[in-house]
């Protein structure tokens, strides 16, 4: 049966919504460490004493207290993660422990005495060497001078890096404070986490640092940058206290460093705003020669020298690691498969800054971008299609984590809408601050704190791989009294998955010549649906999604032409080029990232199995405008085998077929190529609103 919508000052319906069932769907579990698990005690804190008398040689010699309560009586034998560095002795409470081991990345420590639930122990570690780093990202580099922690390993499990220079519980769950006394020489400036407590004379030409962290972090959130460094302090105004800032460069760049810095107390002012008070003690970045990314260790953030060079270029990265002020470093994934409330939240904070600070329009930019290169790229990237939730260890800091995960907060976002959203990330970060959620932890507290069902949501975009594609399949409009009813039917396909989304809503926009609208709210489950809609005029313009509020297999963009001209829309591989003009046109580009319906194609014809144009808009008599299609055959990263499907060889050759509505036939249509064989667009003059595919035969 078919659904009626009215606009709400008639307050009637003419149809009742019918039920949906939908099958029966298991969500993706997390995958389970196969090592050891580490529940028997739990870690307070951790004293750091490192000594490194020389940076060029990689050699570190170690001390570490680690403070910790039983969780269970008569504890024998306790397990630390230590990896890389030679165990010189174990004490306990000051008592030499005689029976200890290390293999792998365990510190095996067999204890005389048992350990009682509810007592407090100091185990001691002392130890040597020259410490690891991940063959691929992360670990403890020595370089040019400078030596530093990236405190997550890429390629190594876990992938947190602590281990690799103190004994630990390296887990994300496991939260502790910290104290850091580390040995250099006189010469160089060692940055860490928390707030630097004194400076101590040590040796002959050396000093030590005494950091001290005292609000609780993960271990890979635990670092130290050491360098010929040039600080600059400032002093931040947050919302219920001062903030202290120190920024670490490189000596030759510290005049660079204020405009690359200039503007984190924007980014302050505004992620407060969204997400409520900075909890940390210390706001800070480090410099370090890393050329592949940054970390956002707690309050020491490192960035790559090459960002300290004098402008705002790499503005989005800085303020990415910000944001893990709030989603990573203040709540933490409770699990590797977890990761996007970490990235997703963080990469969709750049978006939010964006809108901040430029405006509305500036972020729907962003995240057409973003959901371009998601669509486009992220399968390729990670060699597959992914939920974002319950991501395999290989791919816990792929793309489908970051991209993807922050294309699906902004669904989340219109979802909830921007009231409920922003309160509830704001009870959601106070709720589960200094400690962990998982995703099902945030779906339950969304549900309980906003009223709204969320498990269709959280199924459809969070627990599934791919995407659902949305498009207008149909459509006839009946004359009523009063008004007209349009007939819109819906269809949905799948992009990389198998299952349908159910109760997803999704807003239709009827428009008339005049470009008065009607926005309507729809309720689409299932593979195919038909809605009935009135309007008291006669639409002449239906529009699926007009405002960019979900991100499903398409990318689309509007823009109001006023002259001619030129005009990109570049997330939808178009451009336009507008001859003749003497009113204001609407008109919109929608790229469909699936293959075309190929009934009613003709004879001898190969569709694009992977993409579709749709062009949509309200043209008056005198509007001409020539339509640009790009194509790419080049097998490369770069283009993300963007029309590779298609069988194009030289004794075939490559056209467009246009058809005037989804219910009409496909007919090939005269155009001009301008590239080569491999890449470059297809022109048709004029441009009509209809679909477009690339074809060949």
């Amino acid at each position: 049966m078919p659904h009626i919508l009215f606009p709400a000052v008639l307050s009637f319906f003419l149809a009742t919504f019918p039920l949906h069932t939908k099958p029966a769907y298991e969500r993706p579990q997390a995958p389970q460490l196969s090592f050891f698990k580490f529940d028997s005690i739990d870690i307070l804190h951790y004293t750091i004493n490192l000594d490194i008398p020389d940076i060029l040689s990689g050699m570190i010699y170690g001390v570490t207290d680690v403070q910790l309560n039983p969780l269970a009586d008569s504890i024998k034998s306790v397990t630390l993660e230590f990896q890389g560095l030679y165990t010189d002795s174990v004490w306990i409470d000051e008592e030499r422990v005689r029976s200890f081991s290390a293999h792998d990345k365990y510190l095996d420590i067999h204890l005389s005495e048992a350990l009682i639930k509810g007592t407090t122990s100091i185990l001691t570690v002392f130890y040597h060497g020259k410490p690891l780093k991940d063959p691929h990202w992360g670990g403890v580099y020595f370089v040019k001078g400078t030596a530093y922690v990236m405190g997550v390993c890429l390629s190594m499990i876990p992938h947190s890096a602590g281990r690799l220079w103190y004994p630990c519980i390296d887990d994300f769950r496991e939260k502790s404070s910290y104290d850091y006394f580390i040995t250099v020489a006189d010469s160089l400036i060692v940055a860490c986490p928390g707030v630097l407590k004194e400076i101590i004379p040590a040796k002959q030409k050396e000093k030590t640092y005494h950091w001290q962290m005292e609000q609780p972090i993960s271990t890979y959130l635990s670092s130290f940058a050491i360098s010929n460094y040039a600080v600059l302090k400032d002093t931040l105004a947050g919302l219920t206290h001062d903030i202290p800032a120190s920024y670490f460069v490189p000596g030759k760049d510290s005049s660079k460093a204020v405009k690359t810095f200039s503007h984190v107390p924007v980014y302050l002012r505004t992620f407060e705003s969204l997400f409520g008070p900075y909890q940390w003690e210390k706001i800070g970045y480090a410099g370090v020669p890393f050329p592949h990314g940054a970390m956002e260790h707690a309050t020491c953030i490192f960035i790559p020298d090459a960002a300290i060079d004098g402008t705002l270029h790499a503005e989005d990265l800085l303020v990415h690691e910000f944001a893990h002020s709030w989603f990573g470093n203040l709540v933490t994934c409770a699990t590797d498969s977890d990761m996007w409330l970490n990235e997703g939240f963080a990469s969709y904070a750049v978006a939010l800054y964006h809108e901040a600070i430029n405006g509305k329009s500036a972020y729907k930019d962003y995240i057409r971008h973003l959901h371009r290169k998601t669509l486009q790229f992220t399968h390729i990237e990670d060699n597959g299609y992914y939920s974002v939730a319950g991501i395999p260890y290989s791919l816990t800091y792929g793309s489908t984590v970051y991209d993807k995960g922050a294309d699906m907060i902004h669904n989340l976002r219109y979802y909830l809408g921007d009231r409920l959203f922003f309160e509830s990330m704001q009870l959601y970060l106070k709720q589960f601050a200094f400690g962990n959620a998982s995703t099902s932890d945030l779906e339950s507290f969304l549900a309980e704190k906003t009223h709204k069902p969320m498990g269709d949501f959280f199924n459809t975009w969070i627990y599934l791989p791919g995407f659902p594609h949305y498009a207008i399949s149909g459509v006839s409009i009946d004359s009523v009294y009063g008004g007209f009813i349009s007939h819109i039917r819906i269809k949905q396909r799948l992009i990389g998955r198998n299952d349908f989304s159910y109760h997803t809503p999704l807003e239709i926009s009827l428009m008339d010549s005049l470009w008065d609208t009607e926005n309507n709210e729809i309720i689409l489950s299932g593979e195919e649906e038909t809605f009935s809609i009135f309007t008291p005029f006669k639409p002449g313009l239906i529009l699926l999604d007009k405002n960019e509020k979900v991100n499903d297999g398409t990318t689309k963009e509007y823009k109001i032409l006023h002259k001619p001209g030129n005009y990109a829309f570049d997330d939808c591989l178009f451009n336009l080029e507008v001859k003749q003009i003497s009113d204001s046109v609407f008109f919109r580009v929608v790229h469909h990232w699936i293959g075309a319906d190929t009934t009613n194609v003709p004879d001898g014809f190969t569709v694009s199995p992977d993409r579709y144009w749709s062009i949509e808009g309200i043209f008056p008599g005198d509007f001409y405008a020539t339509g640009s299609f790009e194509y790419n055959f080049t097998h490369s990263f770069r283009n993300g085998w963007l029309d590779t499907s298609l069988p194009y060889s030289d004794n075939k050759k490559l056209v467009l077929l246009y058809r005037s509505s989804p219910e009409s036939p496909w007919k090939e249509i005269p155009d001009t190529l301008s590239g080569n064989y491999q890449e470059g667009h297809i022109d048709v003059s004029p441009v009509l609103p209809g679909d477009y595919c690339l074809s060949v035969k």
